[in-house]
């Protein structure tokens, strides 16, 4: 007797198993009894029976409505297809500027500066901060429209001996540079879940604007302003963990593309504006590493 209850129990423990199924509930209102086998970022996958005969399926995630997952074949969970319409994003973090510094380094050498000097000011002077702003309009769960704002902040503060080569007099001051950059352009964004839960997720944007230029430079007792704009381009690689269904955290690497033409030069007296030519336009372009907060409503 005990052996036949004993089979009993065990035959209706595999026939309960075989019958747990997962739910999928689509945009249109269409039910789907199924196994889910994985999700891919874009695609769910899954298995169903049809008439004795195993078949496999996937749809996309923004056509499913609602997601429920068999307490048998794991823990339950939900996906609502009523993106949020809004994302804002803000950030901070380092940036390192790709310029080249030779005409720099060469103009500090006439000067008279050691290479210890003029190592140690550009150290100073290539890896700065920057801070980021976005907001986009979701067209659809995975695209957006939007505007991005950027501001980089670099400076350098070194004490120097400038030798005016004229064989009698040297200089000991103080040399001080500071720069900053603000860009404002259009944007467009993607983004992807990875896993079913929809927990994290990857992002992409690429946007076109303007890049605003000053930099206020301090030697001995001179002072010189420079001053430009130039069109620029970013393009922005993220990864976003939910903490809740509304705020992410993120971490992003950001390419920043500009290069100046022509600068303003402003010595306190007179002012002047100076073209450069090809093989003299300054690059102000940066790689930037980020993290952030990001809200959607």
């Amino acid at each position: 007797m005990k052996k036949i209850m004993l089979f009993s129990l065990l035959l209706l423990g595999i026939v309960l198993a075989g019958q747990a199924q997962d739910r999928i509930v689509t945009v249109s209102g269409d039910t789907i009894d199924c196994q889910v086998t994985k999700s891919s970022g874009r695609w769910i996958h899954f298995t169903l029976q049809q008439q004795g005969i195993e078949t496999q399926g996937k749809l996309k995630q923004e056509q499913v409505s609602q997601l429920i997952r068999s307490e048998a074949t794991g823990p339950i969970a939900f996906i609502q297809s009523d993106w949020k319409k809004w994302r804002l994003s803000v950030s901070g973090g380092i940036a390192y500027q790709l310029g080249t510094t030779d005409d720099s380094r060469k103009d500090m050498q006439e000067q008279g500066l050691t290479q210890a000097q003029i190592d140690d000011y550009h150290d100073q002077f290539m890896l700065g901060w920057q801070s980021s702003a976005s907001i986009h309009r979701m067209v659809n769960p995975t695209v957006g429209v939007g505007l991005q704002y950027r501001l980089m902040y670099s400076d350098a503060d070194l004490r120097i001996t400038l030798d005016p080569q004229d064989g009698n007099h040297l200089y000991h001051g103080q040399m001080t540079e500071r720069m900053y950059i603000n860009y404002v352009g259009a944007s467009v964004l993607s983004q992807q879940s990875l896993t079913i839960n929809k927990k994290l997720q990857l992002s992409a944007l690429i946007s076109a604007g303007v890049a605003f230029y000053r930099d206020e430079t301090e030697i001995l007792e001179g002072n010189l302003l420079f001053t430009g704009e130039a069109l620029a381009l970013t393009t922005e690689l993220g990864l976003e963990y939910f903490v809740t269904p509304k705020i992410s955290i993120g971490l992003s690497a950001n390419l920043f593309a500009s290069k100046l033409n022509k600068v303003k030069m402003d010595n306190g007296y007179t002012s002047d504006t100076i073209k450069l030519d090809e093989d003299e336009q300054q690059s102000i372009s940066a790689l930037d590493l980020s993290t952030g907060l990001r809200f959607y409503f």
